[in-house]
This record gives C-alpha cells, sequence and structure tokens, in this order.
C-alpha cells in the first residue's frame, strides 16, 4: 500500500482488518478519495472553487449546528442577563475581586466567576458569584488552595453543593416557574 507521500507500508495489515473487513474496505475507499470536496465557506482550501449557485452541479457537505436544547438555551439567556445586571450593579461595575485578591489594584470585572460552581441552582445564586475578568477567571482553578484561603474557592465538600436554606428554595422555585 502507497501513502500520498510516496511511503511503502511494509509488513501485514493490522489484526481488526480482518475482523472488520467491510470498515476496512470503507476506510480504504475513503483513503483513496483524498483530499476531499472544498467545504463551502472555504474556496481557496484544497484547491477548490465556491459554486455559482445553490442549485449548481456541485453538491456540498451541510455542517450540522450546535445542538443545544431549548431548556439550555432558556437557561444561559436568563443566566446572561442576570450576570450582566450583576456586573454592572447601577452602571459602575464591580471591581475584579481576584484581581484584588493578587494586589493587582481595581479592574472592572467582565466574568462571572462561580465559587461553588454552576450545578443547579448555584448557577444562580449570586452570593456565590465572584466578580473577576476574562485574564483572571481561570486563576483560582489552578491555585486551588491560594484561592480557598483568598475565600474564591469553596472549601472541601462544598463544591457544587448548593446550601438547603430559605434563598436556595426561592431560585428553585423561580426555576420552575422560568421552566428551567
Amino acid at each position: 500500500m502507497t501513502s500520498l507521500r510516496g511511503y511503502v507500508k511494509k509488513g501485514r495489515p493490522a489484526n481488526w482488518t480482518a475482523a472488520f473487513p467491510e470498515q476496512a474496505q470503507r476506510l480504504a475507499k475513503a483513503k483513496d478519495s483524498w483530499p476531499p470536496a472544498p467545504a463551502h465557506g472555504h474556496p481557496r482550501r484544497f484547491g477548490g472553487q465556491r459554486p455559482a449557485s445553490p442549485g449548481s452541479a456541485v453538491q456540498l457537505r451541510k455542517s450540522h449546528p450546535r445542538r443545544i436544547t431549548p431548556k439550555k438555551r432558556r437557561s444561559d439567556r436568563l443566566y446572561n442577563e442576570r450576570a450582566r445586571i450583576w456586573l454592572w450593579k447601577g452602571g459602575v461595575g464591580r471591581p475584579d475581586a481576584v484581581a484584588l485578591a493578587l494586589g493587582q489594584g481595581a479592574i472592572k470585572a467582565t466574568c462571572v466567576h462561580h465559587a461553588r460552581g454552576r450545578l443547579g441552582t448555584l448557577k444562580f445564586d449570586v452570593r456565590f458569584w465572584v466578580a473577576t475578568t476574562g485574564a483572571n477567571a481561570l486563576w483560582p482553578h489552578r491555585n486551588v488552595e491560594a484561592a480557598r484561603r483568598l475565600g474564591l474557592i469553596a472549601r472541601v465538600g462544598e463544591w457544587c453543593a448548593a446550601p438547603d436554606d430559605a434563598e436556595t428554595a426561592r431560585i428553585r422555585e423561580w426555576m420552575r416557574e422560568e421552566g428551567i
């Protein structure tokens, strides 16, 4: 068998090809048809041309859109709205708590870090939100012990565990009403 670069494969075929001959034949056919037809949106890739019209002779493979359930999409939209309002608290903006804890000074926060995680009601529980920036968002996860000392990450046993109190019950009821 000769590859595209002229390398001649020595030895016998892989053991799985004897057990699954149909798959081996399909794989061999796929290798023979390399390079693939150019993808839509990449006219210069592999020297291809974009088709002149949707009904042209060249058939393009359709890409699959991201599959997000309606419930998840709604949850994310509501979360993004609440996080944006919380971050900008009356137009002033919250300072980056991670930067302040590290002594970097006051920087306007752009992201929300979840000190206890985002599972269930914790995603919407502002008591465990920490304002941060994109540059500092991963610092608590990379430096867990230091982040715990600074109060930026939950203590052992509290990660992804919502407290059993009235506020959590209120958030759970709100989530039920919103259908998320």
